[in-house]
């Protein structure tokens, strides 16, 4: 059977260089190993220098921004800027400062998976190979999406910009902190889809009487694993959703400005970047409902687990046989969760599709505002043309 992280493939190749740094050597190779762990964290570690140099620049307001012209599309560039590399920083530094942890997470998942294939068979793990398909693809596309995304926005300033060596690396980087931020989160929604996935099969008719007694120890692994979810991934996923929501604003800002600057009979021209605006729109509403998918995915998963243990309880007034121990073992099991919430959750915010509805009022709501902040903008500049010509002409 494929594990979760070989399912993962490629999602789970590049954690190898962003939060885990878990290569396996040999006693005998111990030198090559610290060497191999030291130079896997240069790249990361020149990419979080480069970020927090750019975010003092941002915060200092030395940081050249192509759109200086408009107040408001220099304060939307401007933000979006700061928050792909102020999260690409905190969002690397929290998972090193959890990377132990989440090692720990990932061997108590493989130990509970060796539970489940041992009360339930191979069979729960069988769409696991097309899984692994769809993450490497996963992969290539997050890589595809970035790139194209500021690659595009550089030929849109290389008349405005000297195009050398200085700001070509200062578009890696840029690229690398945005697919690092992409990259973790695919990851972690992988890792938990594929996780409740497993659970699918989860039928206590399958099982021997003496296997159901055994049961209930394997299921309070479940419990601290679903617990384990939430504190340790909860917190990034809710970030990348705010992050997201922003971010589209800005891209439909900025395809709203093109749309109403330029004459219709030259819109022809930016017809290829008004196409990537849309993509790159759709691709953050769709991140921002993978994210609330996954929340779905889990209490529906979790409330089909509770629901087959609560049909597979028969309730007995003699305390005689195995169903007995069976019984109690279900209804202690069924008490941890009755006031449980089965969601992912950030405090009392559920992330699910419903907050997912809510995220897109929200980008809707704060396009109409950047919209009107803009339309503002250009009256009161005609207004101040206006008054200058009245008092030049006055003055005549």
């Amino acid at each position: 059977m494929l594990s979760i992280l070989e399912t993962l493939g490629c999602l789970y190749w590049t954690q190898k260089f962003i939060s885990l740094f878990d290569f396996k050597f040999s006693p005998q190779n111990r030198g090559k190993g610290i060497i191999l762990q030291i130079a896997s964290r240069i790249p990361l570690v020149f990419i979080n220098l480069y970020a927090g140099f750019d975010l003092f620049v941002i915060l200092t307001g030395k940081m050249y921004i192509a759109v200086a012209t408009s107040i408001t599309a220099l304060a939307v560039s401007t933000l979006d800027l700061f928050l792909t590399k102020g999260g690409c920083v905190l969002a690397t530094t929290y998972f090193a400062v959890q990377r132990k942890k989440h090692l720990k997470f990932i061997d108590d998942v493989a130990n509970f998976e060796e539970k489940l294939c041992h009360f339930f068979g191979a069979e729960v793990f069988r769409k696991r190979k097309f899984l692994k398909r769809k993450f490497n693809f996963e992969a290539i596309i997050i890589l595809f999406h970035d790139f194209t995304y500021n690659l595009i926005l550089l030929t849109q300033i290389e008349n405005v910009l000297i195009l050398d060596a200085e700001l070509i690396i200062w578009y890696i980087c840029l690229i690398s902190q945005a697919t690092i931020l992409d990259y973790l989160a695919f990851y972690i929604m992988g890792y938990i889809n594929i996780f409740m996935n497993s659970l699918e099969m989860f039928n206590l008719k399958k099982v021997s009487k003496e296997k159901r007694i055994q049961i209930f120890y394997f299921l309070m692994d479940f419990i601290r694993i679903i617990d384990r979810i939430n504190a340790l991934f909860s917190i990034y996923l809710f970030a990348v959703m705010a992050h997201r929501v922003i971010e589209a604003s800005s891209i439909c800002f900025f395809l709203f400005i093109v749309i109403s600057d330029v004459p219709m009979e030259y819109l022809y021209l930016l017809a290829f970047f008004i196409i990537c605006c849309i993509l790159w729109s759709w691709g953050d509403i769709y991140i921002m409902m993978r994210i609330g998918k996954v929340g779905e995915t889990l209490n529906r998963k979790m409330d089909s687990v509770i629901r087959n243990m609560a049909l597979f309880y028969n309730e007995q007034e003699e305390r005689k046989d195995t169903q007995n121990c069976i019984n109690l073992n279900i209804k202690h099991f069924l008490l941890r969760f009755l006031h449980k919430s089965n969601n992912i959750n950030v405090g009392d915010i559920n992330i699910n599709l419903n907050l997912v509805c809510k995220v897109l009022t929200v980008l809707a709501s704060n396009l109409i505002v950047l919209i009107e902040f803009k339309t503002y903008e250009e009256l009161s500049a005609l207004l101040a043309k206006s008054n200058t010509k009245n008092v030049t002409l006055s003055g005549l």
